[in-house]
């Protein structure tokens, strides 16, 4: 993923009661072997635009395994090419990446 952003586990979602954000996925981080569900914070405003609907939308296909994910993440990058996570998941998906587990090093 590009530049520095910030990232926050599923843990710490529970456990605000009042977070807005997005997933970004299920990290494995080096040395593990469970995936920890990982979220993009937003402010509340950016939480309730269309674009963190469609983004969602996009990302219930891609844990589904849909097809359908990629020519969702393609029209969210049309309309919003600025969303670098949304770019982030297009990347992984054009280069055969499937689902939304990921490795990092």
């Amino acid at each position: 993923m590009n530049g520095p952003q910030m990232r926050v586990s599923a843990t710490v979602v529970e456990g605000s009661g009042n977070f807005s954000g997005r997933p970004v996925g299920d990290l494995v981080l080096r040395g593990g072997s469970e995936p920890l569900r990982a979220y993009e914070p937003m402010s509340a405003a950016t939480f309730n635009k269309s674009a963190t609907t469609q983004y969602c939308e996009a990302f219930a296909k891609l844990e589904a395994g849909e097809a359908a994910a990629m020519p969702a993440f393609a029209a969210l990058v049309g309309l919003h090419a600025d969303d670098n996570l949304a770019g982030f998941h297009l990347r992984r998906l054009l280069n055969g990446a499937k689902g939304v587990r990921m490795q990092v090093e």
